[in-house]
């Protein structure tokens, strides 16, 4: 019993003919009575040898490959056995213990036989040979002769080659049925066949037609080492068999199902008019799928294909089946499958193309392919997944009705057209080759550099939140581009937009990268970092601008050079605002606003210079910004702003020039701050006039010989007060001299005329309030000659009062009238 056990298994494993098993046998028995002389590490043998007996009393019955893994373990305890030097009594029961595991395994191969040659059933006499060999009794309807039920499940294993022509079934004096009955029952018994290399491995023949022969039935058929060939127009039924090592020959039409097959070689299929439906789901590792060489084409086949992992041709017609699934096609592959839903290429594990792909299906199209020469997929009614797509060495060509997926492309090389209702590419971070998209809604979000060029059609709002870098053109219909890490080349046009949008940006190299008749329609436009210069007068639809500055470093006297200019083109900008920005304020050098129809303005950060000139329609400006140290000391203007009526100042410090004129209703001026001057190396300058200040002023009267030299004086509110008072902190500075120089002009732009008059008796003055129109207090000090002669009623004397004489037209514009002339009365 112990030698047909091994001689089984070692067929079994080796896969050969007939051998001299003997030796073997005899081998393993001189090792095992060997076991008696050795006695180490006896222990943990025991419990090895104890395991294996337990795993062969729980098998009912035992295939070939489990019988060759009980083998292997018995192989393995003895040669841990051989290494044991010491003799001891459990020796003895270790032998027993393995005879009983061999034993047991002589009862399972009552249920299993091998045979060792070919078997060929193309005749009756064939069969009869075949049925001898099992010793099958076709009386009994081939049942075994002892007819007990343990024989009647007997399967076999064949080493050599299998043959089988049915077509004799009919042709003989036997009925038909009996023959294929018995045929049935002899090949139901095959479990394995392990052909002969270079052999014709199992070869199935159901005969020629309908009626020439028989369906054929191998039940029990699971393995086979080998090529299999199934062929004729009646069915065979193999449902069993779950692994061959060569290639599957397919001469059958209908519905080619395997639902049991695991392993396989190549597969061909012949019968290509007459098949319906192909299902290789459950083959985990296989070969090539074709009809003929390098294809895989069917005009009939209007089905399901499911080929499991087995890979596809280089060409792949089939424009009616219902659906493809197959693995990959690792050389490339053209797909015709107009009426196919979905088809998928999904391998075991990603595979890489060395060809070109390209499909076109009705329905949706997923693979896992990791890259090709070139892929090109069209789903006219699906969507489309290349999820393990991670880089294009060349052109990807990409269309689909419903959405577009490449969740792990990283690098865009090759170029990537790709058209759907949307397209999600979250994870690639460089183009640098052209991108062209076409979709409502586009999934860009690691995208860091464009230096190939990005088209996008459709989308309305395009989000590119890590995008820093863009040398090449962004060209979009997108009324929204949201890009806010965004510092743009230097190509002019580099950014072209939809009519009317919203762009939000790092930082612009300069307004023509916005090509010229987007910058005309541009809406909205938010700058997080500018750093260069910028005009918006072709912005002539701007209505909101939000700027954050780049803060330019090391800092340093004019290195903060950056400007933003606004015109009176800007006829609808409404809203201009500097914010901070993640954190980081606004730095700008030069902001001038000239000639809009902007209503307010609001400033923040740090601006040096603010030039806010001749915008009609501005009724409000709320100064929030400072000034940076290092940097020069700031500036402001406002001039001409017909409808301002007030402006604050008090927010701003080290402030070295300030001119406030030609602003009809700004009744009320707050100077600077005092808390942080300018330092004394700077040139101080105000100049206000031509405002709607209010004051009143009392001429000056000469001197004569009997009666006093009477001062003139100047009436002013707190506006004038608060210049003066910004004046004298920064004439209380130690300044050095030649250094710098401080000058003013503080004209009163609606001053009522006094007169005085003396009274001999108390010897004092009085103020009588003229009748003449307010005009402006230079205009008064220009013709109050008195007051430019002083008391000794000379010009060009210290005494003088006033020098309007050789100042006219200014206000208050010297200590001698600051000091002199001026009070502080309301």
């Amino acid at each position: 019993m112990k030698k047909s056990l091994l001689g089984l298994v070692v067929a079994a494993l080796t896969i050969v003919g007939c051998q001299n098993y003997d030796d073997q046998f005899d081998d393993l028995n001189n090792k095992i009575t060997s076991l008696a002389t050795q006695v180490s590490e006896l222990s943990g043998l025991s419990a090895a040898i104890q395991a294996v007996g337990d795993r062969v009393t729980a098998l009912e019955s035992a295939t070939a490959q489990e019988l060759a893994e009980i083998l292997g373990e018995v192989s393995g305890l003895q040669a841990q056995l051989s290494s044991i030097e010491t003799v001891t009594a459990e020796v003895d029961d270790l032998n027993n213990e393995v005879d009983m595991i061999l034993g047991k395994l002589n009862e399972l191969l009552e249920q299993a036989a091998v045979i060792n040659q070919d078997v060929v059933i193309t005749s009756v006499a064939q069969l009869e040979y075949v049925e001898s060999l099992m010793a099958l009794d076709p009386s009994e309807d081939n049942t075994f002769v002892d007819g007990d039920g343990a024989d009647a499940t007997r399967q076999y294993i064949l080493s050599g080659n299998l043959t089988v022509d049915a077509e004799f079934t009919t042709t003989s004096t036997a009925t038909a049925a009996d023959l294929q009955t018995r045929l049935d029952n002899v090949l139901d018994r095959f479990a394995t066949v392990i052909a002969p290399d270079g052999g014709t491995g199992v070869r199935l023949d159901s005969g020629p037609t309908a009626s020439a022969g028989v369906a054929l039935d191998l039940a029990a058929m699971s393995f086979v080492q080998g090529p299999v060939t199934l062929e004729g127009a009646n069915d065979i039924a193999i449902d069993k068999l779950a692994a061959l090592t060569a290639t599957l020959t397919l001469g059958q039409g209908g519905a080619i199902a395997f639902p049991g097959l695991n392993q396989v070689g190549d597969v061909m299929i012949t019968a290509t008019d007459t098949i319906t439906s192909i299902d290789f789901s459950s083959v985990a590792t296989g070969g090539v799928i074709q009809t003929a060489a390098g294809e895989l084409v069917s005009a009939a086949l209007a089905g399901d294909v499911n080929l499991g992992k087995l890979d596809l041709p280089a060409t792949v017609t089939l424009n009616k089946a219902t659906s493809i699934q197959a693995g990959g096609a690792p050389s490339g592959v053209t797909i015709a499958a107009a009426a196919a839903d979905p088809v998928m290429l999904m391998d075991t594990t990603p595979f890489a193309s060395t060809g070109a792909i390209s499909i076109t299906a009705k329905g949706s199209i997923h693979m896992n392919v990791t890259g090709a020469t070139t892929i090109t997929l069209t789903s006219s009614e699906g969507a489309i997944q290349l999820n393990s797509l991670t880089g294009t060495g060349s052109n990807v060509t990409l269309s689909a009705s419903q959405t577009i997926h490449a969740t792990a492309l990283k690098a865009n090389g090759g170029g990537i057209t790709a058209s759907g209702s949307e397209v999600h590419l979250p994870a690639l971070a460089s183009n640098d080759a052209l991108a062209v998209l076409t979709a409502t809604a586009v999934d860009l979000s690691a995208l860091a550099e464009n230096d190939g060029g990005l088209t996008v059609n459709k989308a309305l709002a395009i989000t590119l939140p890590k995008l820093k870098a863009s040398a090449a053109t962004i060209t979009t219909v997108a009324t929204t581009l949201d890009a806010p890490l965004l510092v743009t080349g230097t190509n002019t046009g580099s950014i072209n937009i939809g009519m009317g949008a919203t762009v939000h940006v790092g930082s612009l190299t300069a307004t023509r990268v916005l090509a010229t008749g987007d910058l005309h329609n541009l809406l909205v436009l938010q700058l997080n970092q500018q750093a260069s210069d910028l005009d918006f007068s072709s912005a002539a639809s701007l209505t909101t601008l939000r700027y954050t500055g780049k803060k330019i470093t090391p800092v340093a006297e004019g290195s903060q050079s950056n400007q933003v200019t606004i015109t009176g083109a800007n006829t609808k900008l409404k809203d201009v605002s500097f914010p901070a920005y993640d954190g980081k304020e606004n730095h700008l050098g030069t902001l001038t606003v000239t000639g809009t129809a902007i209503g307010t303005l609001s400033t923040g950060g740090v601006i040096l210079n603010t030039n806010v000139v001749n915008n009609n329609a501005l009724t409000a400006i709320t100064i929030g910004h400072a000034h940076l140290n290092g940097e020069l000391a700031t500036t402001i203007t406002v001039s001409g702003n017909a409808s301002l009526t007030t402006l604050d100042l008090s927010s701003m410090n080290k402030v070295k020039a300030i001119t406030v004129t030609g602003n009809g209703k700004i009744s009320t001026i707050t100077a600077p701050a005092l808390t942080q001057l300018a330092e004394p190396v700077a040139d101080i300058d105000v100049e206000v006039s031509g405002n709607a200040l209010v004051g009143a002023y009392t001429s000056a009267v000469s001197g004569t010989e009997t009666s006093p030299y009477a001062k003139a004086k100047v009436h002013y509110q707190a506006s004038v007060a608060s210049l003066l008072g910004f004046i004298a902190k920064y004439e209380a500075q130690d300044r050095p001299a030649g250094v710098s120089t401080i000058t003013y002009n503080i004209d009163i732009d609606k001053t009522t005329p006094y007169t005085q008059s003396y009274d001999a008796g108390t010897q004092t003055w009085s103020e009588t309030a003229g009748t003449a129109t307010p005009s402006t207090l230079s205009s008064q000090m220009d013709a109050d000659v008195a007051s430019q002669q002083g008391s000794d009623n000379t010009h060009g004397t210290a005494d003088d009062n006033s020098d309007n004489n050789t100042n006219a037209g200014s206000g208050i514009s010297s200590a001698e009238e600051v000091a002199g002339t001026a009070t502080t009365t309301s």
